[in-house]
């Protein structure tokens, strides 16, 4: 999807042409590359050319990346990166309760020893948290 963004933004912009399917891509292409993606982002820290700024990444997703990497919870991913998002955009604004509610979800997670069964079950453990 970036490289279609790529694509049609120079085409939007340097060549002049503009269509609906170019701008699908634009749009698609703008929420991938400043929205959160917590299991993405955390490969880049594997590798020869690994990135060190784990500091960057613990605040933006709530936990390190080699734990990042071990979470299958789709919930739980998509939790990760609404609130990276939400961090990293310079128009949407958490309010308070909703920082609060991260940290205490974090602190659950890391205090479970990173199960994610809790959210398994009916109801789940975080019926009784809210």
């Amino acid at each position: 999807l970036l490289r279609h963004r790529f694509l049609s933004t120079f085409r939007r912009d340097k060549l002049g042409i503009k269509n609906p399917q170019d701008q699908d891509y634009i749009d698609g292409g703008n929420v991938s590359a400043h929205g959160g993606d917590a299991v993405t982002d955390s490969q880049l820290y594997n590798g020869s050319e690994a990135r060190d700024d784990f500091a960057t990444f613990k605040c933006l997703y709530g936990f390190p990346p080699q734990i990042v990497q071990d979470l299958t919870h789709p919930e739980m991913i998509n939790l990760l990166n609404c609130h990276a998002a939400v961090c990293a955009s310079n128009f949407k604004k958490g309010s308070d309760k909703f920082y609060k509610l991260f940290k205490e979800f974090v602190e659950v997670l890391k205090d479970s020893d990173y199960n994610q069964e809790y959210l398994s079950g009916d109801p789940t453990l975080t019926y009784f948290t809210q």
